[in-house]
Parts: C-alpha cells; structure tokens; sequence
C-alpha cells in the first residue's frame, strides 16, 4: 500500500473550497473555465464535490443549504500539525469557529473559522490526503492571499495562531508575504488594497488560479456569465486579473 505523501507545512495553503447555493451551476462555471470534472466528496461533509484536473484533486464545491448563513466565497485552508490546537488558538485570538474540528473521512481533520475581522479561512490537518494533488499549474490554485484594508489590523493573528512570520514585499505599500517558521520561502501574503476590496467592504481570501492565457480564460469567464472587476494587466509574478464568477464570488487568474 502507498503511504500518503508528507503534510505539507504548519501555515501554508493546501486546499480551497468554494461554498456554493447552487453547486450544478458552479460546477458548469468552473469545468467550463478551467476544464475540471467532478467526483463526489466525503460524504461526513455533506453534498460535497472534490474538482479534479486530469484526474488530480485541486478544489473543492460546498453546497449551503436551507438556511445555514455561510458566506459564499473562496475559502482557503491552511495545513495545521494539529486542527484541534489551532482551532483553540483562534478561539484565543479573538476568531470565531464555526464548524469543526472534525474528521472528512479518513483523509484529514478540519476547522472552518474566521479571522477577528470576519474573513473566512479553513484549517487543514492532513491525514491521508494533504490537500490539493498538484499546486502552482494552470486551472488549480497558484496563489492565496488575504485582502483587507490595512495588514496591520490582522496580520498579528495570523502570526500567532500559525506561527508564520511576515516579510515586507519591496516596493510595494502596505503589502507582506507570509513565511513559515524556519523557512525562507513565502506561502501566502497579506495586501492592503482598495482594488481588490469586495463590494460588501469585508475582508477574503483571494483565490488566485493559474492560466495558460489569462486574457483568454477571462474572455471565456465572461462567455460562462462571469464579469471582470480588473482587467488582464502585467505584473511582477505574471499577467493577473480579478474576475467574479455567476454567484458573485472574486477569484483571480494569472498567467505566470
């Protein structure tokens, strides 16, 4: 028997999950967008769908029913050596938890929480499946990061419930990459940003997903009833765009 591949570090991003009201219309978004098929999830987590790309895991669709009042949006958990310790920390750092912890089958512990400014965020213990199969390729998640008004009002949280350190992104204002401990190498990063600020004025995750062409895939989001909110422009880590699918939840794409 193959022993599952290694957890991936305390703080980094492993999985997103996007909580849907109606999954069979997001599904059709996104497999139409980024060519995903749909295999049935875990069946402890409810009407859950795992979105695969070449028969590789890299998402997942929750369906909200009834009146659950859970925000439709882009969640992104981040590994954890222990779901339950983290979820006591955010608990002590003033975050909420909301669901959790609890086991999605044999493939990992999970917390679903939010932040003490409300951004929704998830938390990953790996047991069998460490989160995602592929990272960093086009149509799965190449980049997350935390989009608020100052980085200043969070940051602190997020240092001390995932022990992540923060770097300064040069010549960028108000802007920082989150780094595990004892590591060099960023994972996530923290931006204060009016651009990408949503409507409702609260704080999220943004999901970035890779693109072979990131002009094409935002024309193709548009045919598939999506709308751009910023248009394909270059940028140091690749050509980018913000696009918010049918349900009206932001991602981003980017061609690197």
């Amino acid at each position: 028997m193959s022993q599952a591949p290694p957890p991936r570090q305390q703080g980094t991003p492993c999985w997103v999950s996007l909580s849907t009201r109606e999954p069979d219309a997001a599904e059709a978004f996104y497999g139409g967008l980024f060519g995903w098929t749909f295999a049935p999830g875990p069946k402890e987590v409810g009407d859950y769908r795992v979105a695969l790309r070449d028969g590789k895991r890299v998402a997942g669709l929750a369906a909200v029913t009834g009146a659950r009042r859970v925000p439709v949006v882009w969640t992104t958990y981040l590994a954890a050596d222990s779901a339950d310790e983290i979820a006591e920390r955010i608990r002590e750092c003033g975050g909420t938890v909301a669901v959790g912890p609890l086991d999605a089958g044999p493939h990992a512990r999970t917390v679903l929480a939010a932040d003490p400014q409300g951004s929704m965020l998830g938390v990953w213990e790996a047991h069998r499946m460490i989160g995602a199969d592929v990272l960093g390729e086009p149509g799965s998640v190449v980049w997350s990061e935390l989009v608020t008004r100052k980085t200043s009002d969070v940051l602190w949280f997020y240092e001390r419930v995932f022990d992540l350190h923060a770097e300064p992104v040069p010549e960028e204002a108000d802007h920082v990459h989150l780094v595990p401990p004892g590591g060099d190498t960023p994972v996530a990063g923290v931006h204060g940003s009016a651009e990408d600020f949503p409507d409702d004025g609260a704080p999220f995750w943004m999901v970035h997903f890779g693109t072979a062409d990131t002009d094409a895939s935002v024309h193709r989001a548009v045919e598939l009833g999506g709308r751009v909110r910023t248009a394909p422009h270059d940028t140091p880590y690749g050509r980018r765009a913000t696009v918010v699918d049918p349900a009206g939840v932001p991602f981003a794409l980017i061609a690197r």
